[in-house]
């Protein structure tokens, strides 16, 4: 496999290489074999699709795949992605782009956690619920599952309760008005047809420039 057709085609098991994401040819591929806890989260995401559908499981991607910069923004951060991102980007040459796919393997096993929070119906009524308690009760668990690296700052911590609040509803609006659309599909479609026609538009690795 040289490249994903969907939001669940992410990792080549086989390979242990990232295809999803900001993989537009075989070069940008990332080498999972330093993290295996990606190959593993791919796998659950799986397994997450047969047990809530594609329809379920889809709609909580697309929310909660850009959930980490936005919480970022307001320092939430995640104590292990700092680690693997040593591990699979030691010099630092692509990690720091945010649509690119060290990045966004970096943060694929929180991101099928949150996945697994917001497609299970008693969590993510539980966040929508009109009950105070309910609600508390969710955000504990999102920081049980996903501890924080550092506390949030007491003006952030209303604003990160509606957040996840409104990501719950977002993604029942999505499941309740029919499949929501991937748009990884259209967006390699795109990328393979520039890539093909503008060939000199392809930049190799930092490491190969660099080589004398």
């Amino acid at each position: 496999m040289i490249w994903a057709s969907t939001l669940h085609d992410n990792v080549c098991v086989r390979h242990a290489r990232w295809v999803g994401a900001g993989t537009t040819f075989i070069r940008r591929q990332v080498d999972l074999r330093r993290a295996p806890e990606v190959v593993r989260a791919h796998i659950r995401n799986l397994r997450l699709l047969r047990r809530h559908g594609t329809n379920v499981v889809t709609a909580c991607h697309l929310e909660c795949g850009p959930l980490w910069r936005e919480l970022l923004n307001h320092h939430y951060q995640l104590w292990p992605t700092h680690h693997r991102t040593q591990r699979l980007d030691p010099l630092h040459e692509y990690s720091q782009y945010q649509a690119g796919p060290y990045y966004l393997a970096t943060i694929y096993p929180e991101t099928v956690e949150a996945v697994a929070l917001f497609a299970s119906p008693i969590w993510r009524e539980r966040a929508l619920s009109n009950n105070r308690a309910d609600l508390d009760r969710f955000v504990a668990e999102f920081v049980r599952r996903l501890p924080q690296e550092r506390k949030f700052r007491t003006t952030a911590q209303p604003w990160f309760r509606m957040h996840l609040r409104a990501k719950a509803s977002r993604i029942r609006n999505r499941i309740t008005t029919g499949s929501p659309q991937d748009p990884l599909q259209d967006d390699h479609a795109k990328q393979r047809t520039h890539v093909e026609n503008n060939p000199v538009a392809v930049m190799p690795p930092l490491a190969e420039i660099l080589q004398p």
